[in-house]
């Protein structure tokens, strides 16, 4: 028999390290990779919304202020001081119901408001502050004051074709407002 001995060669297999030029070459190709579909995405946006671009009339003022006008339309707007108009109290708070009628809300400017128009202005003011049927008291904003209530009624009716006095604030403390509260 024979013996075999070890050999001081070393065996070459199928596998090699890599070496920095390969193993930066295939980083390269990674990289590239997961570039290209970013690149492809940016070019694809450019093409369905050019208006996305930095450049010349996007980049005006009124173009910028534009894109950031808020979507739903809120703005924001001065605290009032002192009470509210009854044009603000409706415009602010009536206007989501009796501009379209909701749950039997009398329509401002309509015919709705004849029978209730008849009914006096107290009777009015008392049904806006306890609430009546669907509406509920104050309109459902409890910091309104008894003023801006009765403004925003006045407001209403005069609108529908009544003919309601301003309420007058005590507040005010002018000459002009001494004379309708003494009225």
């Amino acid at each position: 028999m024979t013996q075999s001995t070890p050999s001081n060669h070393t065996i070459h297999d199928e596998t090699e390290q890599l070496d920095s030029k390969s193993a930066l070459g295939i980083a390269g190709v990674a990289m590239g990779l997961a570039a290209a579909p970013l690149v492809l995405l940016y070019l694809l946006a450019q093409a369905i919304n050019p208006s996305t671009s930095t450049t010349g009339e996007n980049m005006t003022s009124a173009a910028i202020a534009e894109r950031l006008r808020p979507v739903a339309g809120f703005e924001l707007v001065p605290a009032v001081k002192g009470p509210q108009t009854g044009q603000q109290v409706f415009e602010g708070l009536c206007t989501s119901c009796h501009t379209a009628g909701t749950n039997g809300a009398p329509k401002v400017g309509s015919g709705d408001w004849a029978p209730r128009i008849g009914k006096g202005y107290e009777t009015l003011f008392q049904h806006a502050t306890q609430g009546f049927n669907q509406m509920p008291a104050r309109g459902g904003n409890p910091k309104l004051s008894d003023l801006e209530i009765g403004r925003a009624i006045v407001y209403m009716t005069g609108k529908s074709g009544g003919n309601f006095p301003e309420p007058v604030d005590p507040a005010a403390g002018d000459a002009k407002t001494a004379e309708a509260v003494k009225k």
